[in-house]
């Protein structure tokens, strides 16, 4: 019910539509350059990326940090801090619900449109390819897929703790931003602070969203314990500390 609720309210949402409607100009017009015979070269935090083939176009999905990750925090982290704002947590809490079972709703509509902008990406570049005539190998598309609905299964996990934490909304869209685009950056400074204390590091850098997007990439690796696992645990520990994290607002 809380799902739909807000399945209803994301299809109403200006932000919402322009963000989906954005990724599939964005996927269409990408595959029609590259299938035409243009290279792209675009610069993200000063690293050129580069796309000569069609196989490319579909490889940028599958990475969250080259643009479908940004436009998925938008939307999520704008439509969560839309209800710190104008203070609608009440609505939920009057009609019975608990906080465990608002936090879930969220996070399921929060994977939903996680899945859903990437699939539109991914889907969009297809079709594109097959009227153009070249279509692209269905072997890759089911390789993209299935590692992608993993990465973005994770983002989306933290993407919502980090949204529901904060009762700031302005704080918690910022924040949600700040991770997506400086992940890497956090992490390196987190591990290099538990080197310092001796403590062993294997563990937190197995079990990361940077270390999970890296595995995606990879064509022969173990899925389930370089992806599936991981992803298991940070969807388990987000919704724990969301959870508690979420309860202990006053709304």
């Amino acid at each position: 019910m809380l799902v739909k609720r807000d399945l209803f309210r994301a299809l109403k949402s200006f932000h919402v539509q322009s963000a989906l409607l954005f990724t599939i100009l964005l996927s269409v017009l990408f595959t029609i350059l590259i299938a035409t015979g243009q290279k792209i070269g675009i610069s993200i935090f000063g690293e050129l990326i580069t796309y000569k083939d069609l196989s490319e176009v579909l490889m940028n999905g599958l990475n969250y940090t080259k643009g479908l990750g940004f436009l998925i925090t938008f939307i999520i982290s704008i439509f969560i801090a839309q209800e710190y704002q104008y203070n609608t947590w009440q609505h939920y809490l009057c009609s019975g619900k608990t906080r465990l079972e608002i936090y879930l709703g969220k996070y399921l509509f929060s994977l939903l449109i996680a899945l859903t902008v990437f699939l539109l990406y991914t889907f969009s570049s297809y079709i594109t390819s097959f009227i153009l005539g070249k279509p692209l190998d269905i072997n890759q598309i089911l390789f993209v897929v299935s590692r992608g609905m993993i990465v973005y299964t994770s983002l989306a996990s933290i993407v919502v703790l980090i949204s529901m934490s904060l009762k700031n909304y302005i704080s918690s869209i910022l924040s949600s931003f700040f991770f997506v685009f400086f992940e890497k950056d956090i992490l390196i400074s987190v591990i290099s602070l538990l080197k310092k204390i001796n403590l062993d590091i294997v563990f937190v850098e197995n079990f990361t969203l940077m270390k999970i997007n890296t595995a995606a990439q990879i064509e022969n690796i173990n899925i389930f314990t370089e992806m599936v696992f991981p992803c298991a645990f940070v969807m388990i520990l987000t919704i724990i500390l969301g959870c508690y994290c979420f309860s202990k607002h006053e709304l």
